[in-house]
């Protein structure tokens, strides 16, 4: 499971590189398309909101079908975007019971790497090859990541299961149902 456990941790690595390398490309897109400091400082929490939106739905989809194949399309759609926000979902799956909160302790740590890479990356790269070439190596490490984490195993936990959860009105399982012969 240490090899699944570094594996996911590159991938936040990729993760975040994808999301911070906007960075400094944000004066370059400015010039090139005209932007308004406005439309120059929405850019930047775009791929944050999109983030945001798609937590709730692919966390409901990741109990559902299980986190190693939401990950795993996570990452297909990282070469083009970035969603990988699942991978700790993935994990959390993985790691022994003993070892959960340090891995997914670990996971700020790694991902504040990412955060240093990604803009120093996109800024070298750039400057020295190409605007394009910044995305094209996401893009490749993405695609080298989804076929690392594809051979993987699947992890260590069961499938989620779904809880229904309770409907206006009705107390939560356990309280509020007084048993028979007991005072309410």
């Amino acid at each position: 499971m240490r090899r699944l456990i570094v594996a996911i941790y590159v991938l936040i690595v990729v993760d975040e590189v994808a999301l911070l390398c906007v960075v400094p490309l944000v004066p370059v897109y400015t010039h090139h398309l005209g932007l308004s400091k406005f439309e120059a400082g929405a850019y930047l929490p775009a791929a944050s909101l999109a983030i945001v939106a798609a937590s709730i739905p692919a966390g409901l989809l990741a109990d559902r079908f299980g986190a190693r194949g939401v990950t795993l399309a996570a990452v297909v759609l990282i070469a083009g975007s970035n969603v990988g926000q699942r991978s700790p979902t993935w994990l959390s799956d993985a790691a022994s019971d003993r070892r959960r909160t340090s891995a997914i302790g670990a996971v700020v740590a790694v991902a504040g790497v990412g955060g240093m890479i990604g803009p120093a990356f996109a800024g070298a790269v750039s400057q020295h090859v190409s605007l394009r070439a910044v995305f094209l190596v996401i893009a490749a490490a993405a695609v080298i990541m989804l076929l690392v984490l594809s051979a993987m195993p699947v992890g260590g936990q069961a499938p989620h299961r779904i809880s229904r959860w309770p409907t206006c009105g009705e107390p939560p399982a356990g309280r509020g149902r007084s048993r028979p012969g007991s005072r309410s």
